[in-house]
């Protein structure tokens, strides 16, 4: 539905899967903090980006009473230490590298 925001999203679907209004916002808050969208929450899905959209459905699954929520926050934190790890190791080749350089 591209005429709501994300927070409007996740409240909708939280609703819909029965829980209250007021537990549906406090879930909202937390789904919009742990998929890094808390600074989309007033934008509207069309306006999002493919990967802001990905992440805004994958809330949308997890709106409710799902297992899919310590899944995915496990995995996040994989790819995390994975990417910085990746990171550590292009910045130690290319400083070496540099290295080479100036003494040849």
């Amino acid at each position: 539905m591209p005429y709501m925001t994300c927070k409007q999203h996740l409240i909708f679907f939280a609703k819909l899967r029965g829980l209250t209004h007021r537990e549906a916002a406090i879930l909202t808050n937390k789904l919009l903090q742990q998929l890094n969208l808390s600074k989309k929450a007033h934008n509207y899905g069309k306006n999002l980006s493919g990967g802001m959209k990905r992440r805004l459905s994958l809330g949308i699954a997890m709106a409710g009473d799902t297992n899919l929520h310590t899944t995915f926050t496990s995995f996040c934190l994989r790819v995390r230490s994975i990417r910085r790890l990746t990171m550590r190791r292009q910045m130690l080749v290319r400083f070496l590298f540099w290295m080479i350089k100036l003494v040849n």
